[in-house]
């Protein structure tokens, strides 16, 4: 599991990480479960959620509703390039939220 790092001084333990929730949505029941192993494989998250949702949204001037799948993760602040990084080569969306 991974660990925060920690400065101690003069009595006082201060985190340098900062724990935080990060959302994802995909398209797709199959790639969620994917992008939720390869993350808890490499240790860049310490769990997770999913849930079905409807969404309404706009893409090239297009309305489109559809099911999505909202992923809520909890990891440290630091990670979150790298969480990124692993996100982008698997997801299929062009631009995807990661908040």
């Amino acid at each position: 599991m991974w660990k925060q790092n920690k400065i101690i001084s003069t009595n006082k333990v201060i985190s340098t990480n900062k724990v935080i929730n990060v959302i994802l949505i995909c398209d797709n029941y199959d790639l969620a479960i994917n992008i939720q192993n390869i993350l808890l494989d490499k240790n860049m998250i310490a769990g997770c959620q999913m849930m079905e949702i409807n969404s309404k949204y706009f893409w090239n001037k297009e309305l489109f509703n559809k099911t999505e799948y909202r992923i809520n993760m909890k990891t440290i602040d630091s990670l979150y390039k790298r969480i990124y990084d692993e996100v982008k080569k698997v997801h299929n969306y062009e631009v995807f939220e990661l908040s």
